[in-house]
């Protein structure tokens, strides 16, 4: 049995064998290694791969994780399930959401909007869940609108994202859309409710639900860190915010 480590993610797997990789957290990685190896786990050692850990609990003991994971599986009990999608944005909170929505239904869809302004590492990252977890993440991409950053910022933001995404929740059918929006990073945040009726400008209607309201940034990472769940690498470079 062997195993290497790649941005929080253990993987193990049998040499010589075409068995898919077990993908593990950093806390799991021993729980996982004894179950390949067919050996007897010792009293005392607790942990589950992240394949296996569908519907249960996590590695730390937050009521807060637990009831933002609560607030996501009715969301998947009470309505469509091809309705629903996550917002992706390649940062720390929203992928915690996606995190958390994959373990409940791993077809769910996440929504990546593509403005054509973000950075390289979050391209690679957004593909790196895509191709570590299998995740559903589709990429929405500006219409013959789209307008050039360095042009009009004001305008970049409002049709290359705003718009873009609106664009998308209609023609993917999506009424329930899951964030990873958080009261502590202001800006008009902290009024926010855990789930609000929108209306796009051309009248089209869906929920947006934010499960991770409450939620510190301190906890967001713990979250991340203890799940083994990659981080955009930028914020390890010091960058505090990671959406265009």
């Amino acid at each position: 049995v062997q195993y290497h480590w790649s941005n929080g993610i253990y993987s193990v797997y049998k040499p010589g064998e075409e068995v898919h990789e077990v993908r593990a957290s950093v806390l799991d990685i021993l729980p996982t290694v004894y179950k390949l190896a067919g050996v007897p786990l010792p009293d005392g050692i607790q942990g589950k791969p992240i394949m296996d850990r569908v519907n249960d609990t996590f590695i730390l003991n937050n009521e807060k994780y637990l009831k933002s994971f609560e607030i996501i599986k009715n969301t998947f009990r009470n309505f469509p399930n091809d309705q629903i999608a996550v917002a992706v944005s390649g940062g720390k909170d929203s992928t915690v959401v996606m995190y958390m929505a994959w373990l409940v239904n791993k077809n769910v869809k996440g929504i990546f909007v593509d403005t054509t302004a973000h950075f390289k590492a979050t391209y690679y990252f957004v593909n790196e869940l895509i191709q570590g977890y299998g995740m559903n993440i589709y990429y929405s991409k500006s219409d013959d609108r789209y307008v050039a950053f360095g042009v009009d910022k004001v305008n970049c933001c409002r049709v290359n994202k705003i718009e873009n995404l609106n664009l998308t929740l209609r023609n993917l059918n999506i009424k329930f859309l899951l964030t990873g929006i958080r009261r502590s990073d202001g800006g008009g945040r902290e009024n926010e409710e855990v789930s609000t009726v929108r209306k796009t400008e051309d009248g089209y209607e869906y929920v947006q639900i934010n499960p991770i309201l409450d939620w510190t940034e301190d906890e967001v990472r713990d979250f991340l860190m203890a799940e083994g769940i990659p981080i955009n690498p930028l914020y390890y470079n010091g960058y505090r915010s990671i959406d265009c």
